[in-house]
């Protein structure tokens, strides 16, 4: 995930010169970045997502510039969801 931010919302941050306006851009676009990685990812069940109104053109231009982000690979748990392995 780390990847694909600095691949995609970084450099968009990076454009702010002060720290302020910077910490307002990356609130901004984390929560569109966070939700088009988790559907990428198929890290949600069927039924669990909707589509989102965009109500203004900020909201437009940041779901624009998230389009080509690549979801991880994950492997689903088996059994009860209790992770197996590792140490004790």
């Amino acid at each position: 995930m780390n990847k694909e931010w600095k691949r995609t919302g970084l450099p968009e941050v990076k454009k702010c010169r002060k720290a302020k306006t910077r910490y307002k851009k990356r609130k901004a676009l984390q929560e569109e970045f966070f939700s088009r990685y988790v559907i990428a990812s198929k890290l949600y069940k069927e039924g669990e997502t909707e589509k989102k109104e965009i109500k203004n053109q900020q909201e437009l231009e940041n779901a624009l510039l998230f389009l080509d982000v690549e979801g991880g690979k994950f492997h689903n748990q088996v059994g009860n969801g209790l992770y197996l392995g590792g140490r004790k």
